[in-house]
């Protein structure tokens, strides 16, 4: 029997959702929208962001994205319950989904390898940079001027808003490339054909810690507390 699964978070909550999903055995995932984040008053998940993001999810073979869940279809597992969870449990988004539903089993593989596969690649061979205005660490960051000085724009795209474009390439004095992408799909065939990736704690790095590429990472967290990644040996904290 094909499992059911729901999510009203946001799009990188979603995504740190899919090893649990995997573990699962996959199904079928319904997005609930227009929910109200309490700490901000702000929509968690529209319309319009829930089909750019079922582009990335339905080409995984291990999970049917719909939008959206209208309250009547039976759901096994209620996604939305890793908050309940998160800021207590002292583990990354992705383990908290194995929190909240108390399972016991060795899931770490299911953490440690690639949960994301992407059909076909842009932009090979590129350092991919996303730093967004929200979970930054430090307003400047000196490794971002490492890789200008080492040829970021001749051999790097940035990812993100426009305006993150320009406030990057005003700060560090770069002229890297904007890669306009209109889906989730896109963003993540740029991340997919990166030889590195470089950003801070955002949509983003979900992806590409869903690919396990080599990364240098913003983090607000200290070892001891992490919540956006997994320390591995390509990942290393800027």
């Amino acid at each position: 029997m094909v499992k059911t699964f729901m999510h009203s978070g946001k799009m990188g909550d979603i995504i740190w959702a899919l090893p649990f999903i995997k573990y699962q055995g996959g199904g079928k995932l319904y997005l609930h929208l227009n929910q109200i984040d309490p700490n901000n008053n702000e929509n968690k998940l529209g319309e319009a962001s829930a089909n750019k993001l079922i582009t990335l999810l339905n080409t995984q073979d291990y999970v049917e994205a719909k939008v959206s869940w209208t309250g009547e279809e039976k759901i096994d597992f209620n996604l939305d319950k890793f908050r309940d969870v998160i800021y207590s449990c002292g583990k990354s988004i992705a383990e908290s989904y194995f929190v909240a539903f108390d399972v016991k089993d060795d899931y770490s593989k299911f953490l440690n390898q690639p949960w994301l596969k992407i059909p076909n690649y842009d932009y090979h061979g590129k350092v991919v940079v996303s730093r967004t205005k929200r979970y930054l660490p430090t307003p400047t960051n000196p490794f971002y001027n490492h890789l200008v000085r080492s040829g970021l724009d001749n051999n790097g795209v940035f990812v993100g808003h426009k305006e993150e474009h320009d406030i990057f390439c005003n700060m560090y004095e770069s002229d890297v490339s904007w890669a306009n992408t209109y889906s989730i799909l896109d963003l993540a065939k740029i991340i997919a054909g990166a030889s590195l990736f470089a950003g801070n704690e955002n949509l983003a790095n979900a992806i590409n810690e869903g690919l396990k590429k080599t990364s240098f990472l913003e983090s607000q967290k200290n070892n001891e507390n992490m919540n956006c990644f997994f320390l591995r040996p390509n990942l290393f904290i800027i």
